[in-house]
């Protein structure tokens, strides 16, 4: 700042102050993905319920709380069999004793579990029936209206069928950074 009297009126003074501003212009915080993360994986189901595996985006990354969304894309299914064979997926199951591990864990918070014993619950969204020798591509945001995994939560893939069968899937996702 600065003031100046031009030096002829004794009776007011004028003060400079520099003055600025700026703009910005788009979304105050842009959604910014990383490539697309995948999950894949051969299983060999018995007759009945089988537990396939579970997303989960868990409450912490990198040691710090997780504000990230996980968006699941794509599923893709095989199954050759001998019967047809039931999928169900389903958000927020309860599992007994997951052991969850990192999918990719430097670009995502994604972590991925096969090993539970049991499922419990969780609110069911799509059921896929395919024959016993049958595949399928499901777009996932297509069927969801909000298709996110957020923190503390998790989405759960299972398989029921009458006789054995070996199926593969397999999920394409993207997450937030």
């Amino acid at each position: 700042a600065g003031v100046s009297n031009g030096g002829v009126n004794t009776t007011s003074i004028t003060l400079k102050t520099p003055s600025g501003v700026a703009f910005t212009q788009g979304e105050a915080f842009p959604v910014s993905f990383t490539a697309p993360i995948g999950y894949a994986n051969e299983f060999t189901i018995a007759s009945g319920v089988n537990y396939l595996f579970s997303l989960q985006n868990p409450e912490t990354y990198k040691t710090r709380d997780n504000r990230l969304y996980v968006e699941p894309r794509a599923l893709r299914i095989t199954v050759d069999g001998t019967k047809p064979v039931k999928f169900t997926i389903a958000f927020g199951a309860t599992l007994t004793a997951p052991t969850w591990s990192d999918i990719e864990g430097d670009v995502s918070p994604v972590q991925v579990d096969t090993t539970a014993s049991g499922v419990i619950g969780g609110l069911t969204v799509l059921e896929v029936f395919l024959d016993k020798v049958d595949k399928t591509e499901i777009n996932l945001i297509d069927v969801f209206e909000s298709a996110k995994i957020w923190p503390e939560n998790s989405l759960t893939l299972l398989a029921e069928c009458t006789a054995s069968a070996t199926v593969t899937v397999s999920v394409t996702m993207r997450s937030r950074v």
